[in-house]
This record gives C-alpha cells, structure tokens and sequence, in this order.
C-alpha cells in the first residue's frame, strides 16, 4: 500500500505566482503560505516565479518547485521559513553529485518525495529526473540523459534508468515500495523505474497506431496517451494521469493494469486523490472549485494566468 500523504487533509493550490494552502474539506478556507518576497525569509513573503507542483515530506515540510527560477524550495514545517533545496536560480545542466543548491536545473516543472525524504524532481528541459539524497543533500541523475541500450526499445525501455531517454518529463510519483512513476510527456507514457533492480519500463501509454482509439478498457500499455503532464497514485496504488490533450482522467488498475477514464477536464495537468477516493483536478484557467465532468468556457488571460480545480466527488 502506498504511504499516507497528508493530501486528505491538506490541499495546496497554485495561483498567480504563489502557493495557497491549506484548503481543508471542513471549512474550505484557503491561505497563501508562500510567494510574495524575497527567500530565506519567512515563506509568505518569499518570491515564487512560476511554481508548478509541491510535496511533502513525512515531517510536514512543503517542498515548491519554480520552473520560473528553475529552483526547489523547502518550507520548513517548524518555522516557515522557505530556503532553496536545489537548484541555483540560472537554468542549465550541471552539478551531478555535488551540492543540490549548487546545481543548474533547466525547466523543472514535477516534484515527489519517497519515504525516506528523497526528493524527485522532473528536471524537464533536461530530459531527466534527478534526485536529492536526504541526508547528503546531493544530487544525482536518477532516470534519463541515456542513449539506450542494446537489444532494446530506442527509449531504453528494460534498461538500467539512467540508460533511458526522456523527453520533457513533467510528472513524477513514488508509490508506496519506492517505485518511481515519471510522467514522459514528449513519449506519451508513463514509465516506471523498479525500486530494486533500478530498470525503467513502460507501464501506460506509448502505442502509435489510431490515436482515435485510446485504449479504455484494455491494457494500459496498449493504450493511447497524448501528452500526460500528470502521475500519482490513490489509496489504493492505482494510478492516476492527467491525460492533457486528451482532456481526460486515466487511471490504471493497480492489479489488473487496465486502463480506464474516471473524469473528463479540460486540458489537465494535475490529479489526485484523497483518502474517501475523491477526486482533485487542476487545469489551465481560472481558480475555482467545479465538478469535474461540467465544462466552462475560459478567456486567454485567465488561462495564461491561472488554474482551475475541479472536484469530482465519489
């Protein structure tokens, strides 16, 4: 089974350069507790450009990432005060085993923490996932920036991970045996790295035949995906993508690998659970909560600006 994640209690949304939180299901209060200001200051009055995802650890830490500053951020759960965790504010590709906050990310836009406080950041115009060791604090390749391996398929599928070839991975989840699941946008997968043996597969996604055909029903890794910004999982370990271009909710069964819709949304990029199996959903506009299979008309400012969250309640 997964490990617990404080999401069913805690909601934290992005809106407008900062992040809000929390937004609890017995009062629906939403407040901001970062962005704004400076950093290595108290996390309200910190600047965020552009954060895209945010994760916890097992002691209440929030961790943002900007792909705007190409940065990841820590607010400490004590004191709330937010300081840099990787990243050097200057987009580029160094610093592998070294010091995280010395190294160059390039467009992150996908953040998870395992359960021994790892962090996973989907390092996108990289074409990587890299990974900061929580208690070295350094950071390393973790998937991605290969070129393949003999006999095998040319993204390096059944490959050790960091033989693999990523194309702007923007997701990444890690299920409760330490298993990493990477949402590879530009290869329309899922794709999976085995927590013991270290080698990545294709566990959604990734066929090329009629794209009007997207799979429902069948084998996940007979089915259609069309660029999945979004992977998670829910209580249950099955799999949740936020399926973007086809403007839909997947998810795969954690026993039987099928796949299947469980929402539509517009242009999604985010989806997870809580613990009653509700579903949270964001997308490209304005901020507000919806059902998810009711549809509104958005302006181009609101989009460019914004998210929207949807609700879909079991």
């Amino acid at each position: 089974m997964p490990r617990k994640h404080p999401f069913p209690l805690i909601l934290f949304l992005f809106l407008a350069g900062g992040v809000c939180a929390p937004a609890r299901a017995e009062i629906g209060t939403i407040t901001t507790i970062a962005g704004g200001g400076p950093k290595n200051v108290l996390a309200t009055k910190a600047h965020l450009h552009n954060p895209t995802d945010v994760a916890t650890d097992s002691q209440g830490n929030v961790y943002i990432v900007t792909s705007g500053q190409a940065e990841v951020f820590r607010v400490d759960a004590v004191t709330g005060v937010l300081t840099a965790a990787a990243g050097s504010d200057s987009s580029g590709f160094n610093g592998d085993g070294g010091p995280a906050k010395q190294a160059s990310l390039n467009g992150p836009y996908g953040l998870a923490v395992d359960a021994a406080g790892n962090l996973f950041i989907a390092d996108s115009y990289n074409d990587r996932i890299r990974r900061v060791d929580a208690v070295t604090h350094r950071i390393t390749t973790f998937a991605g920036g290969g070129t393949g391996c003999a006999g095998h398929t040319y993204i390096g599928d059944s490959c050790a991970a960091t033989a693999a070839i990523l194309y702007l991975p923007s997701g990444v989840a890690v299920d409760g045996a330490g298993n990493v699941l990477i949402a590879d946008l530009g290869h329309n997968r899922i794709r999976r790295v085995d927590a013991v043996t270290g080698v990545i597969t294709t566990v959604a996604g990734g066929k090329t035949g009629n794209l009007g055909t997207l799979g429902d029903g069948g084998l996940a890794t007979d089915a259609n995906l069309s660029f999945p910004q979004g992977v998670s999982l829910d209580g249950a370990g099955n799999v949740l993508i936020a399926d973007t271009n086809h403007n839909r909710i997947r998810r795969v069964d954690a026993t039987t690998h099928i796949i299947t819709t469980v929402a539509g949304a517009n242009r999604p990029v985010r989806a997870l659970a809580d613990a009653m199996g509700n579903l949270f959903i964001t997308h490209r506009g304005l901020l507000q909560p919806h059902p998810a299979n009711r549809r509104d008309k958005r302006d181009d400012h609101n989009r460019r600006r914004h998210r929207r969250l949807w609700l879909y309640r079991r």
